[in-house]
């Protein structure tokens, strides 16, 4: 039992003539440590879980006489059922949440043989996780975007423990998948207005701008632009120099990373109407 062991014998084939009228357990050959008691069994309490010991047993009758010591029991070990493991944390990445935990506290006085993983809504199943070196799962095949809670608990050669607190609720994520159809209007004298689609997969994590990038004709990136406001998915780019050509591409950024870039939009050229002609004359021929 739980920092406790019950003994338990037959009585003694004869009395020697007398009653019996009780019996004593030692423990350990500890001889100065006798305990006395009337039934034949005793319940040994205060010991300490995972540790061994040997105890053995002698009549006593009415005149006082005690017999031979029984054999001796043991060894034998007080154990109970584990603490919870502590600590429980949850990290996200893309489709996964990797659960990690410390060891419990204690073990109960028996060895532990595993742990058991549990969604806290109980929808999820039991995983078991055998490899006690490692204190660590990685949860796998989750949907990004959706919130998980975890708790965790040992088992023993006794069974198992509490669970541990819940961990989360945590949402598993990755970089977003890049805007779709980009695409270039001229609208007015050096000015371009850029406009796209939101990306088809925002990762599991909320969408917060986007980044537009000038490529110039040699291939190089020049300064970006940045769009706060999610909800226009256009971008008016001005100061541009008319009869240039012009491309650009866009990615998305959300709380993980950043997309890859979208396919390139251009080349584009802004322009405008033309001056009117200058110094015009009539001759008379």
């Amino acid at each position: 039992g739980d920092k406790s062991i019950t003994l338990t014998w037959k009585a003694p084939e004869t009395n020697g003539g007398s009653a019996i009228t009780g019996y004593e357990v030692q423990q350990d050959e500890n001889e100065n440590d006798l305990k006395s008691c009337r039934k034949k069994g005793f319940t040994i309490k205060e010991l300490i879980n995972g540790n061994e010991y040997r105890f053995k047993v002698r009549a006593v009758n009415g005149f006082d006489e005690c017999s031979e010591w029984s054999n001796v029991c043991g060894p034998i070990a007080p154990r109970t059922v584990p603490s919870p493991p502590t600590g429980l944390k949850a990290v996200a990445g893309d489709k996964s949440i990797t659960l990690t935990w410390k060891a419990p506290e204690d073990d109960g006085g028996s060895a532990v043989e595993r742990y058991e993983i549990q969604r806290h809504e109980g929808d999820g199943g039991v995983v078991s996780v055998d490899q006690l070196e490692q204190l660590e799962k990685k949860m796998e095949e989750l949907i990004n975007g959706n919130e998980y809670q975890f708790k965790v608990r040992t088992i023993n050669g006794v069974g198992h423990s509490e669970w541990s607190d819940v961990c989360g609720p945590i949402t598993p994520r990755t970089k977003p998948s890049p805007p779709t159809d980009l695409e270039a209007i001229v609208v007015g004298d050096k000015t371009i207005t850029l406009t796209w689609k939101a990306p088809e997969d925002d990762g599991g994590s909320a969408v917060e701008r986007y980044e537009i990038h000038q490529v110039g004709s040699d291939g190089e990136m020049m300064p970006m632009e940045q769009l706060d406001r999610i909800d226009h998915l256009e971008k008016k780019i001005g100061e541009l120099i008319n009869g240039n050509e012009y491309q650009f591409k866009v990615r998305t950024v959300n709380g993980v990373d950043h997309s890859k870039w979208s396919d390139v939009c251009g080349p584009i050229t802004p322009c405008t109407k033309p001056l009117p002609p200058t110094d015009l004359e009539a001759i008379v021929v």
